[in-house]
């Protein structure tokens, strides 16, 4: 393991939930990480709690606004500039409509 967390799983604890995670598939790709390791990163995140992120909820809500707009819900355009025009009017209509 190649970062200690400060509440790391004793081996006890790891033997008792060990068996609930499934097995790697005989035909897929070999795990390059240990199951151990994951689960400490896990509990680190729950344990310190997460961090409200309010930037990336704006962009995120943005695209989602802009897929309202029919033509920018696919790439229909040949050139960035239509698609940039197309982003530009679609913010005008959600502004005006914000204005209304």
């Amino acid at each position: 393991m190649s970062k200690a967390y400060p509440n790391d799983l004793t081996w006890q604890q790891w033997e008792l939930i060990a068996d609930l995670f499934p097995e790697a598939k005989s035909g897929g790709r070999p795990r390059t990480t240990a199951l151990y390791g994951v689960m400490n990163a896990i509990l680190y995140i729950l344990c310190q709690g997460f961090v409200h992120l309010p930037k990336r909820w704006v962009v995120e809500r943005t695209f989602g606004w802009l897929n309202w707009c029919r033509r920018l819900s696919k790439d229909y355009e040949r050139l960035p500039e239509n698609s940039e025009t197309f982003i530009y009017i679609a913010m005008i209509r959600i502004m005006v409509r914000r204005l209304a």
